[in-house]
């Protein structure tokens, strides 16, 4: 799947295959997690991830979330349009490490503001990494997000490393 996902980031292949790439991995390692005992399969940790309330676009969080899900992160995926309360309470409920917040409208980026402020003044120890066709290195900075991704390998890349399991 990195492969996949560096050859879609140069242009070499496509959306359609990256997802139906996507698609047999994740196939394949629930197919892995029947076979083998649950104590074999070791978690890189768990990721809770949502589109921000207002946006219903998911296509790009649906992609990051089936590559940190193959690659061994323990993966809530609240879906689209969720609201900052129900992004605090998964995180805290789950105990997550990271928190990943989407966006793909400005109109609807200014919740990833609001979602991190909210996550602070709960305690929650996540980190929070971002990212959306809208977002930018700079945003992610300015509202304290931890980090950015633009694409799903770099953003299970990175997950790697804000997570040292």
């Amino acid at each position: 799947m990195n492969e996949i996902g560096i050859d879609f980031g140069s242009g070499r292949l496509f959306l359609p295959q990256v997802l139906l790439s996507a698609e047999v991995m994740r196939t394949a390692f629930l197919k892995i997690k029947e076979i083998l005992p649950a104590q074999i399969i070791q978690s890189k940790g768990t990721f809770v991830i949502a589109t921000v309330k207002g946006d219903v676009h998911d296509l790009g969080k649906n992609i990051v979330a089936a590559l940190l899900e193959n690659n061994g992160f323990r993966l809530i995926d609240l879906g689209k349009d969720v609201a900052a309360e129900d992004i605090v309470r998964a995180a805290i409920e789950n105990d997550a490490d990271i928190v990943g917040l989407c966006a793909l409208m400005t109109t609807t980026m200014v919740q990833i503001d609001t979602v991190i402020k909210a996550l602070n003044a709960a305690g929650s120890s996540a980190k929070v990494m971002v990212g959306g066709a809208v977002l930018t290195q700079e945003y992610a900075d300015e509202v304290g997000a931890d980090a950015y991704a633009h694409d799903g390998v770099r953003a299970v890349n990175i997950a790697k490393t804000l997570v040292k399991k």
